[in-house]
């Protein structure tokens, strides 16, 4: 069957708009073949260089759904998308003065896409999964009066408030351009069940906790997600799409929320 290309049918992007897009990792091994045969040769090489499946399907479906929104937005084909690397090896577009970001993260069988104009944007989710050593993940993220705080939580909750506060600190440590390079006991957001994400301080050289936005994104159950975007004003509007609808062209819009900055996933 031939290939369609694929572009964006009426869906902008506008400044201040943040688009993110979820992706299942759910595919066929007929479709993983198929996917991974239309990535450049440099990408086909590394995923083949993964040894376990789960993180080889990751890259494929990843990479290939990538590919296929930025031509989207871009308006020219998945192959004609360029990457390049910061110095701390965050992908970002090789085009010249395209203000188009955009940031990937993948956990278990989800994965998330998000796309801004000239915001710089970070988006992490993870499964949540019993870590051997809480002790030490805790102490690695968290200043000492967080720290502090997180062990007065109950035992029920500690899990849950982990990876709120971890999947916020690397959305907006993504954003930054570093990652887990970052100094995550600087990145301050908050964390307790039930209250809303808050950016409550970072480095100075990143700007004032006001500049940003830090927002939870609808996961399935038992999995945590947060996007950040150096905007102190972002509507987030998100979508839900398997590669399959990206190659024949169908993109399928989700219901806005009534908050300025989120969507409900149907």
């Amino acid at each position: 069957m031939p290939h369609k290309e694929v572009h964006s049918p009426g869906l902008e992007l506008k400044r201040e708009e943040c688009h993110v897009w979820h992706v299942s990792l759910e595919e066929s091994d007929e479709d993983l073949f198929r996917l991974a045969a239309q990535l450049p040769d440099d990408e086909q090489k590394r995923a083949g260089s993964f040894l376990v499946a789960a993180p080889r399907t990751q890259f494929i479906v990843t990479r290939s759904a990538l590919r296929l929104l930025l031509g989207g937005y871009l308006g020219v084909s998945a192959a004609a998308v360029a990457f390049r690397t910061n110095a701390h090896g965050k992908p970002e577009l090789a085009l010249p003065n395209d203000d188009l970001r955009f940031n990937v993260s993948h956990s278990g069988r989800h994965a998330l896409i998000a796309l801004s104009r000239g915001a710089d944007v970070g988006v992490d989710i993870e499964q949540h999964r019993p870590l051997d050593d809480w002790s030490g993940m805790a102490q690695m993220i968290w200043c000492d009066a967080d720290l502090a705080r997180w062990q007065g939580l109950s035992a029920a909750d500690r899990c849950r408030a982990f990876y709120l506060a971890w999947t916020r600190k690397e959305a907006v440590a993504k954003a930054v351009g570093l990652g887990m390079a970052a100094d995550f006991k600087k990145l301050r957001v908050s964390f307790v069940p039930a209250a809303p994400a808050c950016l409550n301080g970072l480095d100075p050289a990143f700007g004032l906790a006001s500049e940003w936005s830090l927002i939870d994104i609808a996961t399935p159950e038992n999995y945590s997600a947060a996007l950040a975007a150096k905007s102190p004003d972002v509507r987030v509007m998100e979508y839900r799409v398997t590669t399959q609808q990206l190659h024949q062209g169908e993109w399928f819009a989700l219901i806005p929320h009534c908050r300025n900055h989120s969507a409900l996933l149907k």
